[in-house]
């Protein structure tokens, strides 16, 4: 069933002034406490639904993409596949993704992630041992440094990817640009757009950014001293014939693979610690727990499930697109952050 707020919405506008602009999924999660796991709201002429469960329950028809409306092109450009609908564009990028050298290094093939995360994890350990009560900071710096060696074999990208991380998540956000909210403001000239001259900018800085990188490990492959990186497999696998990118592809799908993991990995780690700081009984509930299982010895293979008992990362505020009818909601567009299922392991 979907429920609708019907009175409660005011002509036109909805109920835009009863969404908070910060945690934005609280509100939804408290809503599906009073309105059930799948509802719905028109805001400024848009109709969204928040639903729990669509998404993994059947995700085969929640696949696509909306456009976003201050980054219009979402659906077509290479430059964010993540954001990329399903088109020949995706299903282009898609097969070349399946076989390129970046799909081909999972962790047991690159000595787990070069090592590269064990190496910064100790350095995040200190940063704790000295400043706890910055720990938002010191992930974050951990997360985007971790990923920037991954991904060009050096940690001294990270500031400028941290900027870009958060410039592409104002650009698409529901509480960033005002045009993802008033639809209409997207068809405002470049000139009267202040939102679209932001993101011009900030696409541009982002392209320089990734070039800069790419021609950074070029450069260190030709004097032999480059770090294992995603880039140095790209750019030695593309010499060996392996694949036919272009070097702007392999920017960008490098750059947006950083992107995607500099920020958002750390939520778990961020709701985890302040978990643990409200919730102190559970610490040493865990304690016990993890003094229960078998601790590998030197050499022995380790099965990182009987470890790791987590969710996966907050999505971000990017929706899904219906791509055929379903019969709880054939109204189109589907609030990914609705996910955020179960605050209930908090309690």
């Amino acid at each position: 069933m979907v429920i609708d707020f019907g009175y409660l919405s005011l002509l036109f506008i909805g109920r835009v002034y009863d969404v908070p602009s910060v945690a934005t999924w609280l509100k939804f999660w408290e809503w599906s406490k009073l309105y059930g796991p799948i509802y719905q709201m028109e805001i400024f002429g848009s109709v969204h639904v928040i639903a729990n469960d669509l998404l993994s329950t059947r995700g085969t028809i929640y696949s696509d993409r909306p456009t976003i409306p201050n980054l219009p092109d979402n659906r077509t450009s290479r430059d964010y596949l993540a954001l990329l609908g399903r088109t020949s564009r995706f299903q282009k990028h898609g097969n070349v993704n399946a076989k390129s050298p970046i799909k081909s290094c999972p962790a047991q093939q690159s000595n787990h992630f070069y090592n590269y995360l064990s190496v910064k994890f100790k350095r995040l350990l200190y940063q704790m041992s000295k400043d706890p009560s910055n720990y938002i900071s010191h992930i974050e710096q951990h997360t985007s440094g971790t990923i920037s060696r991954l991904s060009w074999g050096a940690p001294h990208f990270a500031n400028e990817l941290r900027i870009g991380t958060f410039g592409l998540l104002a650009t698409i956000s529901p509480s960033g640009a005002v045009p993802n909210i008033v639809s209409w403001l997207s068809h405002l000239p470049t000139w009267l757009s202040h939102w679209q001259q932001v993101e011009n900018a900030q696409h541009a800085r982002e392209g320089k950014f990734f070039r800069h990188c790419h021609e950074s490990v070029k450069s260190a492959i030709a004097n032999g001293i480059a770090a294992p990186s995603y880039m140095k497999v790209f750019l030695e696998e593309k010499e060996k014939g392996k694949h036919e990118m272009c070097d702007e592809e392999g920017q960008y799908i490098v750059g947006t693979m950083a992107i995607a993991g500099a920020l958002t990995i750390g939520s778990p780690l961020q709701s985890y610690i302040l978990a643990m700081c409200h919730y102190p009984e559970w610490q040493e509930k865990r304690l016990v727990s993890l003094q229960s299982l078998h601790l590998p010895t030197k050499g022995e293979a380790i099965d990182h499930s009987q470890y790791v008992e987590s969710s996966p990362p907050l999505e971000t505020a990017v929706p899904d697109y219906l791509e055929g009818s379903d019969e709880e909601s054939d109204t189109g567009s589907i609030d990914s952050i609705a996910r955020n299922a179960s605050f209930s392991y908090l309690n």
